[in-house]
């Protein structure tokens, strides 16, 4: 218990309601993951500040393979697969079978949702990510968003 008489205390329920966990709706699945600590979440910053600084540089450099080998090492990461659920299927590979598009938006809310647990806060506001957690149903009914292609 906090003395309050001194003007310190902490409020660990107010931390962890702070820190909203990653929430993937996916095929009819509800998955949580997990949020990374800092040295990890660091790791992950700077791989992809690496390949953005590549991709702005000489957008033809960078193959659209390389990205998505990004995006899906991250997801595996903050999604790991779980012993104990094993009758649900590893969302990783249903999320990177979607398309482009909403595998991009995926990758950077979830990333700003690291970013913000971790205390990152950059020149300007982030957006934070939605409160609803992020459901692409079937692959069918996916929606295909709008993505900006650089021509060589």
């Amino acid at each position: 218990m906090a003395d309050k008489s001194r003007g310190v205390s902490f409020d660990a329920d107010a931390l962890a309601a702070a820190n909203e966990e990653p929430t993937l709706t996916l095929a009819g699945y509800v998955y949580h993951g997990r949020l990374l600590s800092a040295p990890e979440w660091f790791l992950w910053r700077d791989r992809a500040l690496a390949l953005y600084a590549r991709a702005t540089s000489a957008p033809a450099t960078v193959p659209e393979a390389e990205e998505l080998a990004l995006y899906q090492a991250f997801f595996k990461d903050v999604f790991p697969r779980r012993r104990f659920r094993f009758w649900a299927p590893d969302p990783v590979p249903v999320l990177m079978a979607q398309p482009l598009g909403l595998v991009r938006e995926a990758y950077q809310r979830f990333f700003l949702l690291q970013a913000r647990a971790n205390g990152v806060t950059g020149p300007q506001p982030l957006t934070p990510p939605s409160p609803r957690p992020i459901d692409v149903g079937p692959s069918s009914s996916a929606p295909t968003l709008p993505v900006a292609t650089a021509t060589a």
